[in-house]
């Protein structure tokens, strides 16, 4: 078996520059369609997740431009409520562009999310949570293909049987633009859903 030997002695010292939180950009980046607009982030980190939510945002209809780790989205037309299949199947966090265009254009189509390693995480508390607030849902394909459509988005008091971060990160996407007030209970309390709000 081989070994590596580390012969140390000497304090380091020296700067570097830590990369933007990729857990914390990727539904940041799904909240930007939410603005008719323009949108700048700062220290937003160059890997494959983020260029994947990019490409997800220019097939919607954005621009996109990166200046050094600065992300600039202009998310002023959006063209379609339907993310493409072969982008959503490559990574999870894609699920988050249903509460985002729910709130954007009332509707979306989205596949069932792939791209995870750790296993089989259903979307069941996204769904049951969106569906109470006055948003319809079909499922195609055994379920693979999601349509989901409103008129309204009403708010309501959502309960999570798991405070699951997607779900949580969801809820508050869809009820951004809506009418009344969204209270979610269980809600998941990790740093990204902070940095989200």
């Amino acid at each position: 078996m081989s070994s590596i030997k580390v012969v140390g002695g000497k304090q380091l010292k020296g700067e570097i520059k830590i990369q933007g939180s990729k857990n914390a950009a990727l539904p940041v980046i799904a909240a930007t369609i939410l603005n008719k607009g323009i949108t700048i982030l700062r220290n937003c980190p160059k890997i494959l997740d983020v260029f994947h939510m990019i490409n997800i945002l220019v097939e919607l209809g954005c621009k996109t431009s990166w200046d050094g780790n600065i992300l600039t989205i202009d998310s002023t037309d959006i063209t379609t409520p339907v993310v493409s299949e072969a982008s959503v199947r490559k990574m999870r966090s894609s699920i988050l562009y249903m509460g985002a265009l729910l709130g954007r254009c009332r509707e979306v189509t989205i596949a069932y999310p792939g791209g995870c390693s750790i296993g089989k995480r259903p979307i069941d508390y996204h769904l049951d949570a969106i569906g109470k607030m006055n948003v319809t849902e079909e499922l195609d394909r055994d379920g693979e293909i999601i349509h989901c459509y409103t008129n309204e988005i009403l708010g309501n008091d959502i309960f999570l049987e798991f405070p699951s971060v997607g779900a949580t990160q969801n809820v508050i996407l869809t009820a951004v633009l809506s009418t009344g007030k969204t209270r979610i209970y269980n809600a998941a309390r990790e740093p990204e859903v902070a940095e989200l709000c």
